[in-house]
């Protein structure tokens, strides 16, 4: 595989936050090569949402950035697709509130936190978001969820809060290339076997990587 080389991420190191698409760590070892970077920690946990889900969740991303550690030279946030939660993940939706909200129970207000948060606490790190990739049809693609919000409406919160504090996007949403037609290669489960409509699969990762890596150069 081509290294990418660039002098400020050669040997570096970078903390992929995120939930279950993060926590397979499918992409990392691909784009790590491709940079040249010395480590990768993997701070993904499967089903967790970026708001909190209830008072009593502490898994929300919007949280567990404070339980990274130190000094990164890269940070990339992905998330939002269990926010959204059709029938998966929040399994409903969380509330997405409005763009003033500084709560970690909307969704609004947790990306609030989580951008703050990231940027207070590594202010030399580069920090990137990426906007997930689409769902399928089953996943609730193109439909409300139980909350009365698309996907769409999430993915919309994350380019609002992103562009209010200059944080650049890898927007997948848009340009990944997943749509109802490859889904069946695009998405698996975990053992790769049966497409699962939500989680990229490990031939969807290879193509990601490539744009991942790419969006990483940029920032």
């Amino acid at each position: 595989m081509m290294e990418y080389i660039h002098s400020y991420l050669k040997g570096g190191s970078w903390f992929t936050l995120g939930d279950s698409i993060t926590e397979r760590g499918w992409y990392q070892p691909i784009v790590a090569e491709n940079l040249g970077l010395a480590e990768w920690r993997n701070y993904g946990i499967g089903g967790t949402c970026i708001a909190q889900k209830n008072e009593q969740d502490n898994s929300a991303i919007c949280l567990r950035y404070k339980t990274m550690g130190e000094d990164p030279d890269l940070i990339t946030l992905w998330g939002g697709a269990n926010d959204f939660g059709f029938n998966f993940g929040s399994d409903g939706g969380t509330e997405i509130g409005d763009r003033n909200d500084k709560t970690s129970l909307t969704f609004y207000g947790a990306m609030d936190l989580l951008l703050t948060g990231v940027i207070k606490k590594y202010p030399l790190a580069r920090v990137g978001f990426v906007v997930t990739t689409p769902v399928s049809n089953a996943r609730g693609h193109g439909q409300k969820n139980a909350k009365g919000y698309y996907l769409a409406d999430y993915c919309n919160a994350i380019r609002e809060k992103c562009e209010e504090y200059s944080i650049p996007y890898l927007d997948l949403q848009k340009n990944s290339g997943f749509n109802e037609l490859n889904m069946h290669i695009m998405t698996s489960n975990t053992t790769g076997v049966i497409s699962d409509g939500l989680h990229p699969s490990k031939l969807g990762m290879e193509r990601l990587a490539t744009k991942i890596t790419h969006f990483i150069l940029s920032l």
